[in-house]
């Protein structure tokens, strides 16, 4: 173990940041060429398809468009699309693909692997430090799942990193343009996905601390907070303007004492030592809060760190708490928290545990830490690609080629369609390729008939109990079968 310490101690931040990267890389790279599968896979079609039809439709980055529209236009109201974009810019070079999708998540986890290892080298006072946080981050289940899925969590996670990294040079330097690039690239991630507004506390702490919230400075805040507040009420704007809801734009409180204990028992008991962090870095993450707790003076910029960050994740799941039960993904914003406790717990064991008087507790806690660290590559990849493994074999395999055979039976492309039965409002429009309606087998036959009103031409379905519905089955004439699916021409 020292001599892996002092080869990282002497490696350069390059070669550090590198071998990370390396890392990153061959981890995910099995899963390259993977259709879009996995937990929240409704999702991550809702982002394929908002990119997908900026490609097909126009690259207006002001008015994104979903499949799941009925008759209308599509455009609704989301988070800022720059990643969506990006992914159109890339179907207009390599064409539509599974692939580059996944890199281009990728590349922005680079950037937060980077700037997580910058940043947490300055917090804590060294490389080792910034090596051992980057370390963690990688093999947290939670970010080694997102980031090779097409979902905004990790692109704004990147830009949050790379924001308080300057932030924390501001603060040894004092020079302006740190704290005018910390605010952008803080504005820049709250536009991808709000919740990044939960490091404002440690902002408004060093601001205090350094300058006593001058208004030049308050000033700054204030207007990179604005942006991003006038793009969610513009988001909101497009979602009532153009009726479409699909994206959650508001947050979801709770009095319902049944949901908040469910949410709870998830939340804390199983998914923080699980799925957050892995249950070999849960051994750390306990051992910093106790070390933490103990020795206050000793850790007192890390701390500072944690418990403003702390405070502003409490006040966000608060806001979000009872959708944080299905919403794992909604926490990814609270790994530069997590982690920062366990790298309390790791720089405990360095200083303290592996230097020093042998004593028999001492040796078995050398053990079992070490014995941990070996372990948080192997429970966090397992933990986090396992969930490629269990969605793609979950899928239903005619799912993938559905396109391929509506083209033969719809070959018009424009016709509206139904599909059914999708609890989602993007899963199987998306996989269809075509644009129109997502039901579910509680439609009302006047609700169905209105749809036929609007245009509808075909019904997708693979759910025979809706298809045999006698108020249903008389507007329906069939014309193909496809695995699990039926194709129906509508009719009145």
């Amino acid at each position: 173990m020292k001599r892996l310490i002092y080869l990282i101690e002497k490696a350069g931040d390059i070669k550090l940041i590198l071998f990370l990267f390396l890392l990153q890389f061959v981890v995910h790279v099995k899963y390259s060429n993977y259709p879009p599968v996995g937990f929240h896979l409704w999702r991550q079609t809702m982002g394929l398809s908002v990119a997908r039809n900026f490609y097909e439709e126009g690259m207006n980055i002001l008015k994104p468009r979903l499949d799941s529209r009925g008759e209308l236009t599509g455009i609704t109201g989301m988070e800022f699309p720059v990643v969506n974009y990006l992914i159109a810019v890339s179907y207009k070079i390599f064409g539509l693909n599974d692939i580059t999708p996944r890199y281009i998540i990728l590349l922005f986890s680079l950037v937060a692997i980077a700037y997580s290892y910058l940043f947490f080298k300055l917090l804590f006072g060294g490389k080792l430090y910034g090596f051992v946080a980057s370390f963690f981050l990688i093999f947290s289940p939670l970010f080694c799942y997102y980031s090779f899925v097409v979902m905004p969590e990790v692109p704004s996670l990147s830009f949050l990193f790379v924001s308080l990294y300057h932030l924390k040079l501001w603060e040894g330097s004092s020079r302006a343009y740190h704290l005018i690039l910390s605010l952008f690239f803080l504005s820049f991630s709250a536009l991808i996905k709000v919740n990044s507004l939960i490091s404002l506390p440690f902002f408004f702490f060093l601001l205090y601390k350094k300058r006593g919230l001058d208004f030049k400075n308050l000033f700054f805040v204030f207007l990179s907070v604005a942006l991003v507040a006038g793009w969610y009420f513009y988001a909101r704007y497009l979602s009532y303007t153009y009726k479409n809801f699909d994206f959650r734009l508001s947050p979801n409180l709770t009095h319902d004492i049944d949901e908040i204990l469910n949410s709870t028992k998830r939340i804390f008991i199983q998914w923080l030592p699980e799925l957050y962090i892995n249950y070999a870095q849960f051994i750390f993450f306990l051992l910093g809060i106790y070390i933490g707790l103990k020795f206050k003076s000793r850790y007192g910029d890390v701390l500072n760190f944690v418990f403003l960050y702390g405070v502003g994740l409490i006040f966000y799941m608060i806001m979000f708490y009872p959708a944080l039960y299905w919403h794992d993904y909604y926490m990814v914003a609270s790994l530069p928290f997590l982690i920062s406790i366990c790298v309390v717990g790791f720089k405990f064991f360095i200083s303290d545990i592996l230097e020093g008087e042998a004593t028999f507790f001492k040796k078995v806690l050398r053990y079992v830490l070490s014995f941990a660290l070996i372990l948080v590559p192997v429970l966090g990849s397992i933990r986090g690609l396992s969930r490629f493994e269990v969605g793609l074999k979950s899928m239903p395999g005619e799912l993938l080629t559905l396109e391929s055979h509506l083209d033969e039976v719809i070959p018009d492309r424009n016709s509206l369609v139904i599909v059914c039965c999708d609890e989602s409002p993007s899963v199987y429009l998306y996989f269809a390729h075509r644009k129109g309606w997502s039901i579910t087998d509680k439609v009302s036959e006047s609700k169905f008939i209105e749809m036929i009103d609007k245009g509808a031409k075909y019904l997708i379905c693979d759910d025979r109990g809706f298809e045999e519905r006698e108020d249903i089955k008389r507007h329906l004439e069939k014309i193909s079968e496809y695995g699990r699916f039926n194709v129906f021409r509508l009719k009145k």
